[in-house]
């Protein structure tokens, strides 16, 4: 069907697929056409887009016509989350979803204080509680857009890891 769909839609700038996500990216004519080919054309193997998962974003979004999708399609302003990573013009966009990973980290250390076994909040923060997300984005996003949060979550893994080896690092 990927294949089927490039060839149709030559004037597509690009997309891209992993699993069951994609990403179509063209002007606004042409990935309304290629939604509603892809759609029906799935429909001929028994399977569906959902919609509602779907986003439509444009860093030019007043100048796109939007009615041509449809109405249960999300239309975001701002920006969009591809793959866990946040794709935007808008700094504050970018800043705000990285916050959100940080205070998800936050919250998670103050669940494992609770364990009160080292070894084992040790292996649980490094491996398990969102430092691997931290880390991914930290590669997606420009370090100068995260900087105050940066060194917030840097303090706030720096006071925890201190409380668990009992000593300043």
């Amino acid at each position: 069907v990927i294949i089927e769909l490039n060839s149709t839609f030559r004037n597509l700038k690009g997309q891209a697929w992993y699993l069951d996500d994609g990403i179509l990216i063209g002007n606004t004519t042409e990935l309304s056409q290629s939604l509603n080919w892809l759609s029906s054309r799935l429909k001929l193997i028994n399977l569906k887009i959902n919609i509602s998962k779907c986003e439509f974003w444009s860093p030019f979004l007043s100048n796109c016509d939007t009615s041509l999708f449809p109405q249960d399609i999300t239309i975001s302003t701002k920006g969009l989350n591809v793959l866990g990573a946040p794709i935007s013009r808008d700094p504050c966009f970018i800043q705000n979803f990285f916050k959100k990973k940080c205070q998800a980290v936050e919250s998670l250390i103050s669940l494992l204080k609770n364990l009160k076994n080292p070894q084992l909040e040790t292996h649980l923060l490094r491996s398990c509680v969102g430092i691997p997300k931290v880390t991914y984005n930290l590669r997606t996003i420009s370090p100068s857009l995260i900087f105050n949060e940066l060194l917030s979550l840097d303090e706030m893994i720096n006071l925890y890891l201190e409380d668990i080896c009992g000593s300043v690092i």
